[in-house]
């Protein structure tokens, strides 16, 4: 297997899966003409959760909309895969559930690990 510098690059940042951190993809379908709302409220709520998130190790995310506006991808990370199971069951995070849940047909969540960055040429 080749060495870390060779599998991340330069591009490497701090808190990535090369250094610990536990890393989701997060897909949400939501009803049909619904995805704005949904949108909405996601980005609002984690606004409103990100101290106690941070608190408990959420390094961040970032959000995504498909370009037909059918789904939302959600790629969050956590210090740790603990850091992580324990904000998911907080009760902040179950109002949040709570909250979204009306407004989506389906959500797929997988945990993945950082392989490679690759950028353009430049």
């Amino acid at each position: 297997m080749p060495d870390k510098q060779a599998r991340t690059g330069s591009g490497e940042t701090p808190g990535q899966e090369a250094g610990g951190a536990w890393t989701l993809v997060n897909i949400f379908r939501p009803h049909a003409g619904r995805t704005e709302e949904f949108l909405a409220l996601q980005l609002a709520e984690t606004r409103e959760m990100r101290a106690e998130a941070a608190r408990a190790g959420w390094l961040g995310n970032e959000v995504y909309i498909a370009r037909d506006g059918g789904e939302v991808v959600v790629v969050t990370s956590f210090a740790s895969r603990a850091a992580q199971e324990a904000f998911a069951a907080s009760e902040s995070f179950a109002r949040h559930r709570a909250r979204i849940a009306p407004l989506l047909d389906d959500v797929r969540s997988m945990p993945v690990r950082f392989v490679a960055r690759h950028v353009g040429a430049g």
